[in-house]
């Protein structure tokens, strides 16, 4: 049983890990003045970067420490074959986009990891959570995640506002043409995916 928490646990800690790189501690970074850490173009948009900070870092975080302080544990699910498929989809747009960076373009694996955003922590953490526990069960943990997949939701269209006008900063950056960018795959997978199924689980409990 200590083993099945702990599994859990990790996966959540790889989730925030990924919200910390890509919004909190930029944040932070813009807030004090000093380039710490890479600071994307989202979060330096005055309006758009305060929403997705308070939205997909501190709300995240707090409804999951939350979640564990209250001595919550997330309940296991056997897997069935649309769970591996979910698996199978969530680890290849995890992995896509930083693998095609490293060995396809030949970019140094430090600047890939540098300037990455929380596709892959998210996509690699949600790859595990949904197939193997009933996350869509807890009603309040999933309303602290409601924003954040709000967001999520919002990169097709984001994406689409960007590609009809290169100059709206604060929106994901894709290269021309960006239907060969493999970091659009990956979000389109990971970001589309985890929050259809955020939205579906609040759905499910109304």
């Amino acid at each position: 049983m200590q083993d099945k928490i702990i599994f859990e646990l990790i996966l959540w800690m790889i989730f925030i890990a990924g919200i910390l790189k890509a919004y909190l501690l930029p944040a932070i970074a813009l807030l004090i003045g000093i380039e710490f850490i890479w600071i994307p173009d989202w979060i330096s948009t005055p309006g758009i970067g305060h929403g997705m900070t308070i939205c997909m870092g501190i709300l995240p975080t707090i409804g999951i420490l939350c979640f564990y302080l209250r001595g919550g544990k997330l309940e296991r699910r056997n897997p069935r074959a649309i769970h591996w498929v979910w698996l199978i989809l969530m680890l290849f747009g995890a992995f896509f986009a930083p693998l095609e960076r490293i060995f396809g373009r030949g970019d140094p694996a430090s600047q890939v990891l540098w300037v990455l955003s929380d596709t892959l922590p998210s996509g690699l953490a949600f790859a595990f959570l949904i197939p193997f526990y009933r996350l869509e069960r807890e009603k309040r943990l999933l309303l602290f995640l409601l924003p954040f997949a709000f967001f999520y939701l919002g990169v097709p269209f984001a994406a689409t506002a960007k590609i009809l006008n290169p100059s709206l900063s604060g929106f994901p950056h894709y290269e021309t043409p960006f239907y060969l960018d493999a970091w659009f795959w990956s979000d389109m997978i990971v970001n589309i995916g985890i929050g259809a199924f955020i939205f579906w689980a609040v759905l499910r409990k109304a």
